[in-house]
C-alpha cells in the first residue's frame, strides 16, 4: 500500500471497521443462531478485507449502524466505510464518497392485507413509517399524496409499529435479489427512479444516480450510440461517414423477417461488445496502461494494447453507426425495393472502411479494405476477448507483486519506526530504500515479475533477502528498545555483580593469606583487582546513555558483562584452588594415620623401619608452613613400606634413601 494512504493506515491498524446494519434481513442482521451479523452487505465487506490482508478472518470489525448514522460515522471516522443499503443520491455525494453501484433495488411499503390502499395514491394523510436519515422518509414526505411520514431509527421498529397497528405502512423487511430488478407486488409501492442517462445526470460533477445500493449496473455507463463512455475520458473516437450508394438494384433487397433476423442478431452482438467495452474501460489492467511507468515485457505488452484499444473503440463507433442507421431505415413507415436494397448492402456488404491501420476512415480517405457489419461484429467480438485476457494477465501479475510486497511493507514501516525511536534512521531508511527499488523493480514490469500471476524464483529470493534483512533489523532494533527502556535495570544488575566480585576477590585474598601460612610455595599468583576496573566502566556506560547512543552502549555493555562473569569465575576458581591446598594436606594427614593404624593392627606398630618412615611424613605434614611435595613423597615411602614387609618381602634399608616416588596411589 502507497505510504501514507488510507489503505495503509487500514492495514498497519490490523483491521478495517465497517459500519453495517443489523436489521435488514439478507442484507445486515443478526443470526438467530450464532449471534453474529451476516448479511450481503457483510459479505461486501469481508471482501474488502481479504483484498486488503488476504483473509478477513480476524481482520474486519463489524459496527451496528443505523440508516441516520451511515454518514456521520463515516465523516467523524468512527469507521472507515459503510455497505448499508444506501441509496447513491447528488446530496450524499457532497459529503461522502461511493463505491461503484453493486445492488440495485427499488422502495416499496407494506400494509396489511385488511388495507384498500392500491398504490401511493391511495395512503394520502396515512402514517407511512420509514427509518430516519433514508431516502424512503424523503420519499414519503415528497409524495403528490402527502402521506404523514414517520421517522424511526430502524426499520424493524416500523414493522413493530404496523402489528401494532400504529402505522398503516411501512417497508417490507427484505429486498430483492441481488443482480435482479426489483419487482412491485400488489399492495406495494415502489418509489424506484429511472435510471439517469449519461449526459443527463442530476449531479454535474458526480457520476449519474438512482435509489440503489452502492455500485453501478455496466449499462448504466455503458457504450452508448455515440461511442465510448465519459468513464474513458481523453480517449478520442475517429468517426466516420460511409458514402451513400450511387445506384441500387432490385436484386440486392432482402425481405422484411431476415432484415428483422439480421437486425436482432446484430443487436444482440452490439450488446455483448458493449459490455465487453464496459470491461475493458473499467478492467483494473487498464490502469497499467494510463499509468505509463512500465518497462521491459510489460511496456512492450503496453505499447501493443493501446493502439488496438482505440481501434477497438473506433471499431465499435463504426458498429454503431451501422446499427444506427439500419434501424432508423426499418422503423420509416414505408419501404420500397430501393430501401430494402439499401438494407441488404448495410448488413451484408462490406460498409465500413478501414485505414492501413485498421481504424474506420474518414469519408474523404480512400480506404485500405472494407468490411461487412457481420465482419465487424466478429473481428471486435475476438479483439475484446483477447485484450481482456491481455489485461487480466497483466492485473494478474500486478496483483501478485503488489499483494506479495504488502506484508513485507508492514515489517520494513515497524523496522523504520523502531529505527527512529532509538535514533538509528539510518538503518530503516536503508532498508526502505531496497524495499522501494525492489518495488518499483518489480511494479514497472509484473509481467515479467509474476508472469501467470506466480513471482519467478527471482523474484521470490529478492523477496526472501529483503525479508531476512527486515527480520535481522527488527531484532537488533528490538534489542535496543530493550536496552533503552531497561537501562537502569540492566545497569542496576551489572553493579550488583561487580559487587559480587568485589567480595570474591576479597575471599581470594584473605583464602590466600590463609594458605601461605599453612601451606610452603603454594604458586597461587596475585589477588585479581577486576572489581575496580569494571566501576571504572560504569561511567562510560551511563555517558553513552545520557547521549541515547544505543548501540554503541549495547556493544560496551555486552562487553563489560562479559568481563563481568569472568571475573566473578575466576574469582570463584582462585578461591577454589587455594582452597584445595589445604584439603590435600588433610587428605594426606588422613592417609598418613589410616597406614599407620593398619600396621599396628598387624603387630608392626614397634617397627623400626616403619616407624622412622612414619615419623619422617608426620614431621612434614603437621608442620607450617607444609611442604606438600615433600610429605607427598614421604607418605608414599611409608605405605610402600609397609606394604613390602606385609608380604614377607625383604626390602631395601629405606632410611638411607630418604625418598621415595613421587607417584601416589
Amino acid at each position: 500500500m502507497p505510504t501514507g494512504s488510507t489503505m495503509a493506515a487500514i492495514l498497519g491498524r490490523g483491521r478495517l471497521i465497517v459500519g453495517v446494519n443489523q436489521n435488514t434481513y439478507l442484507f445486515g442482521y443478526r443470526d438467530a443462531t450464532s449471534g453474529e451479523i451476516v448479511g450481503f452487505d457483510v459479505d461486501i465487506a469481508k471482501e474488502i478485507a481479504n483484498a486488503i490482508f488476504g483473509d478477513w478472518r480476524g481482520r474486519i470489525q463489524l459496527v451496528s449502524t443505523t440508516s441516520a448514522q451511515r454518514i456521520p460515522y463515516v465523516q467523524q471516522g468512527k469507521v472507515d466505510l459503510v455497505a448499508n443499503t444506501m441509496t447513491i443520491n447528488c446530496a450524499r455525494w457532497q459529503q461522502v464518497n461511493f463505491s461503484t453501484q453493486y445492488y440495485e433495488a427499488g422502495q416499496k411499503v407494506l400494509v396489511p392485507r385488511t388495507s384498500s390502499a392500491r398504490g401511493i395514491d391511495d395512503l394520502g394523510g396515512k402514517r407511512v413509517c420509514a427509518a430516519s436519515g433514508s431516502t424512503s422518509i424523503q420519499n414519503i414526505a415528497n409524495a403528490k399524496s402527502k402521506p404523514v411520514p414517520v421517522a424511526v431509527s430502524d426499520w424493524t421498529d416500523c414493522l413493530v409499529l404496523l402489528q401494532q397497528g400504529q402505522v398503516d405502512a411501512a417497508p417490507p423487511m427484505t429486498r430483492s435479489s441481488p443482480g435482479s430488478p426489483p419487482r412491485t407486488p400488489p399492495h406495494m409501492w415502489s418509489a424506484r427512479r429511472s435510471r439517469a442517462s449519461r449526459t443527463g445526470s442530476p449531479c454535474p460533477s458526480r457520476r449519474p444516480t438512482w435509489s440503489a445500493s452502492s455500485t453501478a449496473y455496466w449499462n448504466v455507463f455503458a457504450p452508448t450510440a455515440r461511442g465510448r463512455p465519459s468513464t474513458g475520458a481523453g480517449w478520442v473516437t475517429r468517426r466516420c461517414r460511409r458514402p451513400r450508394p450511387h445506384g441500387t438494384g432490385i436484386d440486392r433487397v432482402i425481405s422484411r423477417d431476415d432484415a428483422d433476423k439480421v437486425l436482432t442478431n446484430l443487436g444482440a452482438a452490439h450488446d455483448r461488445i458493449a459490455a465487453a467495452m464496459y470491461a475493458l474501460d473499467t478492467h483494473p489492467g487498464l490502469n497499467l496502461l494510463r499509468r505509463g511507468n512500465v518497462s521491459g515485457r510489460t511496456d512492450t505488452v503496453s505499447r501493443a494494447l493501446r493502439p488496438e484499444i482505440d481501434r477497438l473503440w473506433a471499431r465499435f463507433g463504426a458498429l454503431n453507426d451501422v446499427l444506427e442507421e439500419a434501424r432508423a431505415m426499418r422503423a420509416r413507415p414505408r419501404h420500397g425495393d430501393a430501401d430494402w436494397a439499401e438494407m441488404a448492402r448495410l448488413l451484408r456488404e462490406p460498409v465500413v472502411p478501414l485505414d492501413a491501420d485498421g481504424m474506420p476512415a474518414e469519408a474523404t480517405a480512400v480506404p485500405a479494405s472494407r468490411v461487412s457489419v457481420d465482419e465487424l461484429t466478429q473481428q471486435l467480438e475476438r479483439g475484446c476477448s483477447q485484450v481482456l485476457t491481455q489485461l487480466s494477465e497483466m492485473d494478474a501479475a500486478w496483483t501478485a507483486v503488489a499483494s506479495a510486497f504488502v506484508p513485507l511493507s508492514g515489517s520494513v514501516d515497524a523496522v523504520v519506526t523502531l529505527a527512529g525511536q532509538v535514533g538509528e534512521p539510518r538503518t530503516g531508511e536503508r532498508l526502505r530504500m531496497a524495499l522501494a527499488e525492489a518495488e518499483r523493480a518489480g511494479l514497472e514490469d509484473p509481467l515479467a515479475t509474476a508472469p501467470a500471476g506466480r513471482l519467478t524464483d527471482a523474484a521470490q529470493r529478492r523477496l526472501a533477502d529483503l525479508d531476512r534483512a527486515a527480520a535481522q533489523a527488527r531484532r537488533e532494533l528490538d534489542e535496543l528498545v530493550r536496552l533503552r527502556d531497561g537501562y537502569p535495570q540492566r545497569r542496576a544488575a551489572l553493579v550488583t555483580l561487580v559487587d559480587e566480585i568485589a567480595t570474591a576477590e576479597q575471599a581470594v585474598a584473605q583464602t590466600h593469606a590463609r594458605v601461605a601460612e599453612k601451606i610452603a610455595d603454594p604458586g597461587l599468583g596475585s589477588v585479581p583487582g577486576a572489581a575496580t576496573a569494571l566501576r571504572g566502566r560504569l561511567g562510560a556506560l551511563d555517558g553513552k546513555a545520557e547521549r541515547a547512543e544505543w548501540r554503541s552502549l549495547l556493544s560496551l555493555m555486552s562487553t563489560v558483562e562479559e568481563s563481568a562473569g569472568t571475573a566473578r569465575e575466576r574469582a570463584h576458581e582462585m578461591i577454589s584452588v587455594a582452597e584445595g591446598l589445604l584439603a590435600r594436606r588433610t587428605e594426606l594427614r588422613g592417609r598418613l594415620e589410616a597406614y599407620r593404624a593398619k600396621a599396628a593392627s598387624r603387630g608392626l606398630a614397634e617397627h623400626d623401619d616403619l616407624s622412622t618412615l612414619y615419623t619422617r611424613a608426620h614431621e612434614l605434614l603437621f608442620t607450617a608452613p607444609c611442604d606438600l611435595r615433600a610429605s607427598t613423597r614421604a607418605l608414599h615411602a611409608y605405605q610402600h613400606a609397609l606394604a613390602s614387609v606385609l608380604a614377607g618381602r625383604e626390602s631395601k634399608p629405606l632410611i638411607a634413601s630418604g625418598e621415595g616416588s613421587a607417584a601416589d596411589d
